[in-house]
């Protein structure tokens, strides 16, 4: 309290300080927030742009899908080939008709280059046909043809009529597959998952950002490396299952789901990535407001050297001549034109001052003087006139 009261509110320092402080304390922390609101409109918007991106990947890939089905769906309804693999009584009129089905799942393959492979199982006669875009090493499609002749034995059903590729792993990889059956006669395509995550322009989502498809229960089941480990991606993966995307503090988390199978892709793009065309702005709105809070002690060290040092001074002065002290001088010194003059101005009034008040003192002397020498010629006449008397 008592520091309280000693500050003095009514001074021409305390309310220049004042003055300045509300002047620029608020366009500081007007500054921090525009910077901060600036840096969550740019990552608000590049995240929209590239949610945008990552649509338009997964609505690519689901029209693909669609296209694919579709062609199986046409080759078991319309194909006569296919009738006559299903329909062969003979092993050259089925082999007739298996060379046939093949030339023309080759002319076609072209067309559906989103898929690694058409693949054809008949039952009855355990006959495996396998026409590739992409074709793997020979151990593994050792691997993918017996686990889906396995599948298709065992696990396979299509009541739920629900048309969609589903996911399969095999081995440590993943793949997509669907399948069609008509008599004993299984038709279908498979992908695998790795190969389709890496046709994403993963250049297109900026540096260090990373893809992963997962399944539906969370899986991840292809990845290409980004910026978040893919632990961290199971983390937050829940977090986003019925979203489209999540803006965490290291990145923002964009999922699509795909409407023709039961995988979602999903993409993190670094906080640093989705910033990056701001962070000269950042920089040097920074700068600023370091600097600004440089700049503001160092202005009012300036104002308190130019304009309060003479004004404190000079009011220094005035409490001398208050107490009487007329020989007190505001000494020279290095100031503005005005304070010098106010000062040579200051200092020659006290002169004249106490010049007037010397004048003043002899001419009161020197009345005074004149007085005493009336009463002496006064008392003079007085003196000898009763001095004669007494002698008479």
């Amino acid at each position: 309290m008592k520091i309280i009261k000693k500050i003095p509110y009514n001074s021409i320092s305390f309310k220049l300080i004042t003055t300045i402080l509300i002047m620029t304390i608020p366009l500081i922390l007007l500054l921090i927030y525009s910077n901060t609101y600036a840096s969550q409109v740019v990552r608000s918007q590049v995240a929209s742009s590239y949610q945008n991106i990552m649509e338009s990947y997964m609505n690519q890939l689901d029209r693909d899908l669609e296209n694919t089905n579709m062609y199986i769906h046409n080759m078991i309804a319309l194909d006569d080939n296919f009738l006559s693999i299903e329909q062969s009584r003979s092993d050259a009129d089925y082999s007739m008709a298996k060379i046939l089905f093949v030339n023309d799942l080759k002319q076609q393959l072209p067309l559906y280059s989103v898929i690694d492979a058409f693949w054809v199982y008949k039952i009855s006669k355990q006959d495996l046909i396998s026409v590739y875009n992409y074709r793997p090493a020979y151990t593994k499609q050792l691997d993918i043809n017996s686990y889906f002749i396995d599948y298709l034995e065992n696990n396979w059903s299509n009541e739920s009529g629900t048309y969609k590729w589903q996911s399969h792993k095999i081995g440590e990889k993943y793949y997509i597959a669907y399948f069609i059956k008509r008599g004993d006669v299984y038709f279908g395509a498979w992908i695998d998952l790795n190969r389709l995550n890496s046709r994403i322009e993963i250049s297109d989502l900026g540096p260090k950002s990373g893809s992963w498809f997962i399944s539906s229960d969370g899986n991840i089941m292809a990845n290409q490396w980004g910026g978040l480990a893919d632990n961290q991606i199971k983390e937050k993966i829940s977090t986003i299952e019925n979203l489209s995307f999540e803006n965490s503090e290291d990145a923002v988390i964009i999922r699509e789901k795909s409407v023709n199978s039961d995988t979602s892709l999903v993409s993190a793009i670094p906080n640093e990535t989705i910033l990056e065309n701001i962070p000269l702005l950042q920089r040097m709105s920074w700068m600023l407001i370091v600097l600004s809070l440089f700049v503001i002690p160092v202005c009012l060290y300036i104002i308190r050297k130019i304009i309060l040092i003479p004004i404190y001074r000079l009011v220094k002065a005035m409490k001398h001549i208050q107490n009487n002290n007329l020989n007190y001088r505001i000494s020279e010194y290095k100031s503005a034109d005005e304070y010098i003059l106010m000062n040579k101005t200051f200092n020659r009034m006290l002169s004249q001052i106490e010049q007037l008040k010397i004048d003043v003192y002899e001419e009161k002397i020197n009345k005074q003087h004149e007085e005493l020498q009336h009463l002496k010629l006064q008392i003079n006449p007085h003196f000898f006139f009763k001095f004669f008397k007494y002698i008479v």
